[in-house]
């Protein structure tokens, strides 16, 4: 299957319910939210759509009168299967847009297997090549010889 562009959450079971699903099928999963068109994703459209997704993760986890001053979020929330969801949601990255797999729950329900995991790490890794390259780069303009262990010593 294709990969898509989607905004995707956790499965919170106060929030979602079960749908006809057992426990375990569907909790640990990433539900697919919207999933984004090139179209939409080229006229930043769907930034509008994780506004609004952040607006009713507030208008869930704090009363009004709270959600003016409310800085962290209250330590009631929990998820029958991740440990740490609490620092998961607190993250202001949490709602974002992923490049997905899409898989489905039977006819109602969507969600995502996110690949977009793998792009960050690789990107990670290849700054820190870039980083150590540059390095050497200056080295070798400032003192006009290559370090020790970058020298082709067999001509």
């Amino acid at each position: 299957m294709p990969f898509k562009l989607a905004i995707c959450e956790l499965h919170i079971p106060d929030l979602h319910r079960y749908m006809g699903f057992t426990e375990t099928t569907i909790t640990s999963h990433y539900m697919i939210t919207s999933i984004i068109g090139i179209d939409n994703f080229y006229n930043d459209g769907y930034k509008d759509d994780i506004s609004i997704l952040k607006e009713c993760y507030l208008m869930w986890l704090y009363p009004p009168e709270e959600r003016e001053r409310s800085i962290n979020i209250p330590d009631n929330i929990i998820h029958p299967v991740i440990r740490n969801y609490k620092n998961i949601i607190d993250d202001g990255n949490y709602i974002k847009l992923d490049i997905v797999e899409v898989e489905y729950f039977g006819n109602v329900e969507m969600v995502a297997i996110i690949k977009t995991f793998w792009l960050r790490l690789i990107q990670r890794i290849w700054k820190r090549i870039f980083r150590e390259r540059k390095n050497i780069i200056r080295m070798r303009k400032l003192f006009y010889k290559w370090s020790k262990g970058l020298q082709n010593t067999t001509i």
